[in-house]
């Protein structure tokens, strides 16, 4: 056999391979036959002739013929490891010569899949943490054989063919988190075969560990009082943990999350977690933990009792905010009043009450509670007590309704009503009075306001009003008001229009005004009657004239009989005038002796009545007597006539002047005899006096004070 020339001859499966044999020159030629040998030494009994795919071709050299046969043979992986051989024979009967070489087949093909032991391509192998893990590859056939590779976890392998099958075996020791997909590689070179399987560590739960939120927590956990409670227990565990929680009333709940609403006390919340582990290999293993929290409770503080309270104004006072402390317990003060924080710290002190102190005062308490996994928050608490201050009264303000902020009011009389209005400040309220000239016109109890009305103003009601407010606490408080009431001229009281004096002694004729504007030095003019005229009296050595704003008197120092008969006074200001007469008579005293003073006059005209009746006076006395009451009741009476005419005259007639005598000016006569003249002064005052208590009338006391 000539070819193949080398031995073995590899050959793949199924693919065809050309055998030659040549045979050696002889005649006839030589008839050539294949054979292949299964492999069984010195016995070709079981040896197999191939008849097909042969062509066999004879040349002639010599006259001999060489025969050459070819072979092309496609053997199957069976007889891998056969050979191939020829034989020759040209003679009947004559044994065939076999070809020396006998060329081995070395049959090559794919091997079988890859499989692991147990499990199916792609299926799931359990094993718990911390055990053996072992898994199995193996290949059976091939030629050449195939090479198998693990790619799994780092650890050792262990590889053995036996029979045509190769396996490899990967151990390892198994840890959490080393699931993953192993794969056994048969490696040939008719190409690649895998198959894997998925490993999965199981383990049992970890320690719980808990989240509010996103944050992690431990130890202890920070809930508001009436918040709620939201807590997530998380281990890791595989299979995954069931949850079940311990609340501190022992009630249990299933679940992962804790939720408690509306928390109120302190206690221990329990997180249990258990899974069950079952292998690939092996028994079901049973896996357990637990942790816990403690559930801290943070609450606001509040405040105790705070009464209201009183002090007198000028007194300390120290208040404290009654706080019961929250948790934490640190805690933040705030006083405020008038809605602004005022102080900033748990006690205050006023160390001189005022009035302007008195008001509501309220106490604010907070402190920052902090929940766990929130921001910090606060929930101040509130609480206010008023504080109440005494104090004595002060009088705020004083008026004529339509004269408020001024402190002299001109009216007119009879013009219409006016109504004086007092407030009062005050704590407690105040008995206030409103006074003219000292004497009490009204007066209300427990009151901070009176008001007084004059339906009628009239020229009396003028005068220094004076409002006055007092309490137990401090002095009394006034203030006052100047009442000028416009008013012509007229007697401030009864006049006594008889008046007698002895002879050679003084006497005093007198007159006091009530009018405004006062009438002044320049207001009062004097006259004395003689005969159809009026003569004007002025001061010289033997009579005197006197004249102040309200007030004029004409003093005779030494009386004579000429001095004696009717005088006229005419008194005026800028709205009219008053005409007042005065009678001055001799005095005549009991048996002839002279009366020593005008005063007594009244009482002696009493007398002289009598006399008048009595028969034990002499004729003489009697005609006397009776013929100077007839001369007193005609004089009244033409008085009176007159009197009544100037009333009449000062109702209708203003001047709007001050009339006052002047020698120097011709005289205008009235045809009741009163002149009129212009007056350049006019005064005002600050104070009143009782018009009651003396002649002087309240303008002319304004003008004292």
């Amino acid at each position: 056999m000539i070819e193949p020339s080398t031995s073995p001859v590899t050959v793949n499966e199924s693919t065809e391979v050309e055998f030659k044999c040549q045979t050696s020159s002889g005649l006839p030629a030589a008839s050539v036959s294949w054979y292949k040998d299964s492999g069984t030494s010195g016995d070709s009994s079981d040896d197999t002739e191939i008849t097909s795919s042969i062509q066999s071709t004879p040349s002639t050299t010599n006259n001999h013929i060489e025969v050459t046969s070819v072979l092309r043979y496609s053997p199957p992986r069976n007889e891998n490891g056969w050979r191939i051989y020829c034989t020759a024979s040209n003679i009947l009967g004559q044994t065939p010569i076999v070809s020396g070489r006998k060329p081995l087949l070395n049959v090559q093909y794919p091997p079988g899949p890859p499989v692991i032991t147990g499990y199916s391509d792609g299926g799931m192998y359990r094993v718990i943490e911390n055990t053996q893990g072992r898994l199995l590859c193996s290949v059976t056939g091939g030629n050449p054989a195939p090479t198998l590779t693990w790619n799994c976890i780092n650890s050792g392998t262990l590889e053995t063919t036996s029979y045509g099958t190769v396996t490899k075996t990967h151990v390892w020791i198994a840890q959490r988190n080393q699931d993953r997909t192993c794969t056994c590689r048969s490696s040939h070179y008719s190409g690649e075969k895998t198959v894997s399987v998925h490993i999965e560590v199981l383990y049992p739960p970890s320690t719980p560990t808990f989240r509010i939120n996103s944050t992690r927590v431990s130890g202890t956990v920070k809930v508001i009082r009436n918040n709620r409670l939201s807590v997530s227990c998380i281990s890791s565990g595989n299979p995954s943990p069931s949850y079940t929680w311990t609340h501190p009333n022992m009630v249990t709940t299933n679940g992962q999350k804790l939720s408690v609403s509306n928390v109120q006390n302190n206690g221990k919340y329990t997180c249990d977690v258990r899974n069950s582990m079952n292998p690939s290999v092996g028994a079901v293993v049973p896996g357990s933990n637990t942790s816990f929290i403690d559930v801290l409770i943070l609450y606001p503080p509040a405040i105790g009792e705070l009464k209201n309270t009183s002090v007198a104004e000028g007194s300390p006072l120290t208040v404290s905010c009654p706080v019961i402390v929250g948790y934490p317990p640190q805690t933040t003060f705030e006083w405020i009043r008038n809605g602004a924080v005022w102080k900033r710290t748990q006690t205050f002190t006023i160390d001189t009450a005022s009035r302007n102190d008195a008001m509501l005062y309220t106490c604010k308490v907070s402190n920052s509670m902090k929940q766990t996994g929130e921001q910090p928050v606060s929930q101040p608490y509130t609480k206010y007590f008023h504080l109440n201050v005494w104090y004595g009264a002060s009088v705020t303000s004083f008026f004529i309704q339509g004269h408020q902020g001024q402190i002299n009011v001109t009216v007119d009389e009879n013009e219409g009503g006016i109504q004086f209005t007092c407030e009062v400040d005050s704590n407690p309220t105040s008995t206030v009075k409103i006074m003219l000239n000292g004497a009490l016109l009204k007066e209300r109890l427990n009151t901070k306001h009176i008001s007084l009305t004059h339906s009628s103003v009239a020229c009396l009601d003028g005068g220094a009003y004076s409002c006055e407010g007092n309490n137990q606490y401090g002095q009394s408080s006034k203030k006052s008001i100047n009442l000028f009431v416009n008013c012509s001229p007229r007697p401030l009281h009864q006049i006594r229009q008889n008046i007698t004096s002895a002879l050679y002694v003084p006497v005093t004729l007198s007159f006091t005004a009530l009018a405004y504007p006062q009438p002044g030095t320049k207001g009062f003019a004097w006259f004395k009657e003689n005969g159809d005229t009026w003569a004007p009296v002025l001061s010289n050595a033997d009579l005197h004239i006197s004249s102040s704003v309200s007030q004029s008197n004409l003093t005779i120092l030494n009386v004579s009989r000429a001095d004696y008969g009717r005088y006229r006074l005419t008194v005026t200001n800028d709205l009219g005038n008053y005409v007042q007469y005065l009678f001055l008579e001799e005095h005549i005293a009991e048996n002839g002796g002279s009366s020593e003073n005008c005063e007594r006059h009244s009482a002696k005209e009493t007398e002289n009545t009598s006399l008048i009746t009595g028969i034990s006076l002499g004729v003489v006395v009697a005609v006397l007597a009776i013929y100077a009451a007839s001369i007193t009741i005609l004089y009244k009476r033409k008085t009176k006539s007159k009197d009544k005419q100037l009333l009449v005259k000062e109702s209708t007639q203003k001047t709007y002047m001050n009339i006052a005598y002047k020698p120097s000016v011709q005289e205008n006569q009235n045809n009741d005899g009163a002149t009129e003249a212009k007056g350049d002064e006019t005064t005002q005052y600050t104070d009143l006096a009782g018009y009651s208590r003396d002649d002087r009338t309240t303008y002319e006391v304004l003008q004292d004070l």
